[in-house]
């Protein structure tokens, strides 16, 4: 803010300062190092770069954004000729997509801008480019090694594409072209070739260094080190074990190598603690033991029947849904003013909606036969029932004004979750719930500030309460 810089003066000296101390003064980068400082400059000077200016410092050298002339496009085409990059449209418009658009804009197009460069065009063309032989692949490839040019493969894809894909045209691969050049390819590739001997030596270091060594762990933060163990020894436990390091003592997943013992015992003992070994409730809390089960066994109920107890005695037996079952059980949730739209009565009542489907063709049957009628979609309610069929327009609002007088609290929530026939009685009426509590004369949003003033202090009570 402001207040840290109360004059330009203070202003000037913060720049001077960072640009003595090597800061990036870039406005990008001041937003997010100095954005006091950067609002400042802004405010006292009417902009960033006049800032910078009275501070003493070129603005150009600071600036990241490249201001094109006629003049710098031919100046950087000719260095990148002179240094044997690849001017070819495409390899520049992958490179330096700036340069490429700068020279469109001064010129008309690109082959003109480079005609102005003094530089034939058919030569960096790829479309005109003449074919490689071998002998001009090898030479082309000495000739940037004289020069000190990266020669890794990496590099010369965005240098010099045409090269590449010559070589590889010419002698099956990059590699073994840079070796046909008399040049050793170890000398000049970035990424080191992985060896059985190189993945134990990598693994044994990790271990001294005292990094860790789980599965998860090498193949998140050391991908090329999983890889090649698993290239080399099948998996990656047998390449730990391979480099004379206990496995277990450095896995995460233990579990993963218990042996048939050890499964039925774990079993025996959760039986004997008296914990529900329900496949459902297992699953949820020990799910890698239901897989051991499944790996060793075949299946959790030949585990638990092969640890000496009888599957039949620890599963939860399903629900068998009748047509009676399904017609009693919609009228009990009717009854209690349930919300029984399909979404939410498949959640809160499993396998009601499948039985439904099943026994009468469509849920919307299977209310029609329990006696209740299916309205719009949303509610249903059963034909003369005390608690549905008696709402009116009148009811429902005489009965919020007398909840408003009792200091119930109103709000959209609470009538929903413990009012529910009054809810959807009032929204059946007048379309939504708030609408039936304006036209019942009540603000609906002063009464929800209200409440919300009233639970605050019993919030608070409850707090110092405990």
């Amino acid at each position: 803010m402001a207040e840290n810089f109360p004059d330009p003066e203070s202003v000037v000296r913060a720049l001077q300062r960072l640009r003595s101390e090597g800061a990036d003064l870039s406005s990008s980068r001041l937003r997010y190092s100095h954005p006091t400082l950067l609002s400042a400059a802004k405010r006292r000077f009417g902009s960033y770069a006049a800032a910078v200016r009275a501070a003493g410092i070129d603005y150009s050298q600071i600036c990241r954004l490249q201001y094109w002339t006629k003049k710098r496009v031919l100046a950087e085409l000719r260095q990148r000729h002179r240094e044997g990059i690849d001017l070819s449209h495409v390899a520049l418009g992958r490179t330096d997509r700036p340069l490429l658009s700068a020279a469109e804009q001064y010129f008309g197009n690109y082959r003109s801008a480079i005609r102005a460069a003094g530089i034939d065009y058919q030569k960096v063309s790829k479309r005109l480019q003449r074919r490689w032989t071998d002998q001009q692949v090898l030479d082309a490839l000495r000739d940037a090694r004289r020069r000190g040019q990266d020669l890794s493969l990496r590099q010369m894809r965005s240098r010099n594409s045409r090269l590449v894909h010559a070589a590889r045209s010419h002698f099956g691969s990059y590699a073994k072209a840079v070796q046909a050049a008399g040049i050793s390819y170890l000398t000049v590739r970035r990424n080191k070739k992985w060896t059985a001997a190189r993945v134990l030596r990598e693994i044994r270091r990790r271990q001294r260094l005292g990094k860790e060594l789980s599965y998860r762990a090498v193949q998140r933060h050391c991908p090329h080190l999983f890889f090649a163990a698993q290239h080399f020894f099948g998996i990656y436990r047998r390449a730990v074990e391979a480099a004379g390091i206990d496995y277990l003592s450095v896995s995460r997943r233990v579990l993963e190598y218990w042996t048939d013992e050890q499964i039925l015992q774990e079993l025996r003992r959760m039986q004997k603690d008296g914990e529900d070994l329900s496949m459902k409730v297992v699953m949820r809390h020990a799910p890698k033991l239901i897989a051991r089960c499944r790996n060793h066994f075949g299946s959790y109920a030949k585990a638990v029947q092969a640890a000496g107890i009888d599957y039949a005695t620890v599963r939860h037996p399903q629900q068998v849904w009748t047509e009676q079952k399904v017609l009693q059980t919609l009228r009990e949730l009717d009854e209690r003013g349930e919300d029984m739209r399909v979404s939410f009565l498949a959640k809160r009542v499993r396998g009601i909606v499948p039985a439904a489907n099943k026994l009468f063709g469509t849920y919307r049957k299977a209310v029609a036969a329990a006696g209740l009628q299916y309205r719009d979609g949303r509610r249903v309610s059963r034909s003369g029932s005390k608690k549905l069929a008696h709402w009116n327009e009148e009811l429902v609002l005489s009965t919020l004004r007398e909840l408003q007088e009792q200091g119930e609290d109103l709000r959209h929530r609470t009538v929903k979750d413990k009012r529910q026939p009054l809810f959807w009685a009032a929204k059946d009426f007048f379309g939504s719930y708030v609408n039936a509590v304006r036209q019942a004369g009540i603000d609906y949003w002063q009464m929800s500030q209200e409440q919300l003033r009233r639970s605050r202090p019993q919030a608070n009570g409850e707090t110092a309460g405990h």
